[in-house]
């Protein structure tokens, strides 16, 4: 009987749990990287291990449960493992091993195919234009408008939308009555210094990676699709929201590099204030801010800002002046402070995970991966990163204060 650990415990591991034939094999253990997790009983029966702990384990083979390759791969990196006995369950071949039921694991991949197209045929008509969305102008244009203009941004994605319809998508929010107004009302506003952005998730999604497209498609549903379509202006100009997310999940990657550069033309020669998580880190060790005049940051709690949000404001009030040029990285509480800055006179733009995506892009990553010392909003599982290593002290000095 083949010893067996049981690599993650997401969306997926039910499935996979359902094609171990436990009269070959026996579980001995469960590993996930999510400490919540860490401290429970999966099914009320196997015990959650951390990574750090594998090597007290006797087993055969590590069933990976997960579709993320490259982010398995980095958890296990460093450790005692044969790449043998390591199975990527919904990637590999899985019928030499007679402890997987690989019969029932194809009904379940087929299952799942099956959901995927029937939410492709779904969205068909709005993504071949027989039916219209909102305008949306491109993410270059964007960057050229507040370029040239000095214009301030707000963006809205799925979780300011979600924050409006009463909704929790974002853990690092929760939701709260007074910040879904707000968002509602500057997602109305029409001020003219003020650029309104929003998703481009409501047309032809051929420039995304299947693996994108999908992902919005299954947000998207046509119940979802007509409560956006509610909150939306037909006749008022967009502009798009994955502005900050420029690398990952489009299939043409030379946009990236077109982005990033109108984004240093931008930032070139200003003095920028970084309010941003306490662990976003934004620009530390790599060079997306490196023609900046001068930074310096407020840090901000990683969870729930709004509910400090009048500190946060006067903060930047007390710290910036009207030549500053304001970068905000802080879920929708960014969209907000974004708007109230920019009626206040400043320019100040709502950024979003950008240094995320610069970091994959430098690397060249075609997965979302952790980034040490940095959270990463998208992966749930790493929303602080673990490290204990101490800030250099360049980063350090640019630190005005931290707000609680």
């Amino acid at each position: 009987m083949k010893k067996i650990i049981v690599w993650g415990i997401g969306k997926l591991s039910n499935l996979v749990f359902e094609c171990l034939n436990l009269n070959t094999c026996k579980i001995v253990g469960i590993i996930d990287i999510d400490q919540k997790k860490q401290k429970q009983l999966w099914k009320n029966f196997y015990r959650v291990y951390s990574p750090k702990e594998i090597e007290k384990i006797e087993y055969d083979y590590i069933v990976v449960t997960t579709l993320q390759i490259e982010t398995i791969q980095c958890q296990i990196k460093g450790k005692k493992i044969e790449n043998e006995q390591v199975i990527f369950f919904w990637h590999q071949d899985t019928t030499p091993f007679v402890f997987i039921n690989s019969d029932k694991k194809r009904v379940f991949e087929l299952e799942r195919e099956l959901e995927i197209y029937k939410r492709r045929v779904a969205n068909a008509p709005y993504e071949y234009g027989i039916y219209g969305g909102p305008i949306i102008q491109p993410a270059q244009e964007l960057l050229k408008l507040i370029k040239d203009t000095g214009k301030s941004l707000c963006r809205f994605g799925d979780g300011e939308f979600e924050m409006i319809l009463g909704n929790r998508r974002l853990w690092y929010q929760n939701i709260n009555s007074e910040l879904a107004e707000r968002v509602k009302m500057i997602l109305n506003s029409n001020r003219e210094n003020i650029i309104i952005a929003i998703a481009d998730n409501y047309g032809n999604l051929d420039k995304y990676t299947d693996e994108a497209a999908d992902a919005i498609r299954a947000y998207l549903s046509p119940e979802k699709r007509k409560q956006h379509m509610l909150l939306l202006n037909p006749s008022k100009v967009y502009y798009d929201a994955y502005v900050s997310r420029p690398y990952m999940m489009y299939k043409d990657k030379q946009n990236a590099k077109d982005i990033f550069e109108l984004y240093a033309e931008i930032i070139k020669d200003r003095n920028i204030l970084m309010v941003e998580g306490q662990y976003t880190r934004t620009g530390y060790k790599n060079q997306l801010f490196e023609g900046a005049k001068s930074i310096k940051r407020i840090l901000c709690p990683d969870q729930d800002a709004y509910s400090v949000y009048e500190k946060i404001y006067n903060a930047v009030i007390q710290y910036a002046d009207k030549n500053s040029l304001i970068f905000i990285t802080l879920g929708p509480t960014a969209t907000v402070l974004a708007y109230d800055l920019a009626i206040a006179g400043y320019q100040a733009i709502d950024f979003g995970q950008l240094d995320n995506e610069y970091e994959w892009y430098k690397k060249q990553c075609k997965e979302r991966e952790i980034i040490p010392g940095k959270s990463v909003s998208e992966i749930r599982w790493y929303k602080y990163p673990q490290e204990n290593e101490p800030m250099e002290s360049e980063f350090v000095s640019q630190v005005l204060c931290k707000i609680g």
